[in-house]
């Protein structure tokens, strides 16, 4: 299921307690960004394998507007902790990324839509 928001944990963030995910909002992401085959559709954390299939993808670059930087992170868990962090970059243009099988989720934020290429 998708969870949370994008790396810079804006819409999921815990820093102010709670600690653990919650279901509701992961719920209301889910249904309003399902992701499809062929990509996925904006900012949240998605689930490999569950919410979106590994492989290339490729978005245009950053939202636009008051949005100029893009981001995404694989990670090997949900916790958005350091120590889930397989990589994560980002920049002002286009760019691709590999999500690999082995990865457990992948959050992107403040992208336009990622298209699977490969």
């Amino acid at each position: 299921m998708a969870i949370g928001a994008g790396i810079g944990f804006a819409a999921g963030d815990d820093s102010r307690g709670g600690g653990a995910a919650r279901p509701a909002v992961a719920r209301a992401l889910r249904a309003a960004e399902k992701p499809t085959g062929d990509g996925i559709p904006g900012d949240g954390t998605f689930i490999v394998g569950e919410d979106s299939e590994p492989g290339v993808c490729r978005t245009d670059g950053p939202q636009g507007g008051v949005v100029t930087y893009c981001s995404w992170t694989r990670l090997k868990g949900t916790t958005h902790e350091a120590e889930d962090v397989i990589a994560a970059d980002g920049g002002t243009g286009p760019d691709s990324v590999t999500v690999k099988a082995s990865d457990k989720a992948f959050t992107t934020s403040g992208c336009e839509p990622r298209e699977r290429v490969a």
